[in-house]
C-alpha cells in the first residue's frame, strides 16, 4: 500500500520526466525532406513551406520521446531554426 509520501514522490518523478502528460512539438528546419523520411517520424505531421523551410509538429508521449525525435533531427543532419516543446495535458 502506498501512503501519501510515496504517492507525492511518484506525482513528482511523474512530472519531471512526462508521466500522465504528453508533449507537443513543433521543429522547423531547413529544406523540404525525401518523403522516404516521413515514416521515421513517425505521426509527425510535415508542412512543406514555399520558402523551402519544414514545419514537423505534433504530439509525443513523453520527454524521453522528445529526446528521440532531437536525436533523430541531428543525427539526420537537418538545418534545425527551432524547436518548440510544451507540456499539453493528461493522457486520456
Amino acid at each position: 500500500m502506498r501512503d501519501e509520501k510515496d504517492s507525492k514522490l511518484t506525482d513528482n518523478i511523474d512530472n519531471k520526466i512526462g508521466g500522465e502528460h504528453y508533449w507537443s512539438v513543433l521543429v522547423k528546419f531547413l529544406g523540404h525532406p525525401d518523403q522516404r523520411l516521413y515514416d521515421y517520424f513517425g505521426d509527425l505531421t510535415f508542412d512543406l513551406k514555399q520558402d523551402g523551410s519544414t514545419l514537423l509538429s505534433g504530439e509525443l508521449s513523453d520527454l524521453p520521446a522528445v529526446y528521440g525525435l532531437i536525436l533523430k533531427l541531428r543525427d539526420l543532419g537537418l538545418g534545425v531554426q527551432f524547436i518548440k516543446v510544451e507540456k499539453v495535458g493528461k493522457k486520456q
